[in-house]
């Protein structure tokens, strides 16, 4: 029995050191140098909000998606001290510079400061403002695009109606809109609506159940102008179940109505989109599938499904 439990230990013992092993430095090194190589520090330089400028950057950085990116906005950068300022703090081994200014003495000291400090540089507007300068012949005004004016004063319209006419609120008045959405819940109408809120539609946007179908108020001269937003049942599971999940809605639910709740059933998920999808197809709704879409991409289908043309394009 003594030798049997010395054999025990002698074979853990054998087995320890094996576990416990670290690996070398070379191997290590090995691991952790391409995710140091492949970290880049971005400094975005803008004459004014920079959103439209980060956009274009992650954009272009999403077709590298081994390249870990930071991005560092300074917004409303007016004055030649503050490129010196920002330019000094701009150190570390992978840094870049991008920028987004109008005035060409103020793009000049960017390239040039970044050449004395060896850091790659990118003008994002030079090259687009020339290109239409010398074809247009005509001289640019070098003004920033955010400024406030009529059009501005518009866009905060369309943007109010929009979110007054969130989630089926006013019905009353949702003729007025330029663009009718439909769906069931969770299909991303609020945030889609908010999108084009923002580029210049009135929109109201309208949520169906299997018991209410559709409003009353969505009358069938207004076809034109109502898109229906549509998923398919397995993903809408999956948003819904989450969402209650992060609401810790789920536990509190399952205790008062155990096997009675079909929000997150996906038999009942599935019998939803169906019903729902020949509703559509009864009334002539035009149908988007937002499956797996950015809202981004959702947007542009359905003003391409409606034939419709950014206010001012």
């Amino acid at each position: 029995m003594k030798k049997q439990t010395k054999a025990t230990k002698k074979s853990r013992s054998v087995k320890k050191p094996v576990k416990a092993k670290k690996p070398s430095k070379k191997a290590a090194s090995k691991k952790t140098q391409p995710n140091q190589e492949n970290c880049v520090t971005v400094h975005l330089l803008s004459a004014a909000t920079g959103i439209l400028a980060n956009q274009v950057i992650y954009s272009a950085m999403a077709q590298f998606p081994h390249l870990s990116t930071k991005v560092v906005t300074h917004t409303f950068v007016e004055s030649k001290e503050e490129i010196e300022s920002i330019l000094k703090k701009a150190k570390g081994k992978n840094v870049w510079v991008f920028q987004a200014l109008l005035d060409p003495e103020m793009t000049e000291l960017v390239g040039k400061l970044c050449d004395k400090r060896s850091i790659p540089h990118y003008s994002l507007t030079n090259n687009v403002i020339r290109f239409i300068a010398d074809n247009a012949k005509m001289e640019p005004v070098y003004e920033p695009a955010d400024r406030i004016d009529e059009e501005y004063f518009r866009r905060l319209d369309t943007l109010e109606f929009t979110l007054q006419h969130d989630d089926s609120r006013r019905l009353e008045t949702v003729g007025e809109a330029d663009i009718i959405l439909v769906g069931l819940s969770r299909v991303s109408k609020t945030p889609t609506s908010i999108v084009l809120g923002e580029l210049g539609f009135k929109v109201a946007n309208v949520s169906i159940t299997l018991d209410s179908g559709i409003p009353e108020e969505i009358k069938s001269s207004y076809k034109n102008k109502t898109v229906a937003l549509t998923i398919q049942p397995k993903r809408l599971h999956e948003i819904r179940s989450r969402r209650m999940a992060i609401n810790k809605f789920d536990k509190a639910i399952h205790k008062t109505s155990p096997g009675d709740f079909r929000y997150t059933d996906l038999k009942s998920i599935i019998r939803e989109v169906m019903v729902a999808e020949k509703l559509y197809r009864d009334r002539k709704f035009k149908i988007v599938d937002i499956t797996d879409q950015p809202v981004e991409a959702t947007v542009v289908r359905i003003l391409e499904s409606l034939k419709l043309a950014r206010p001012g394009a």
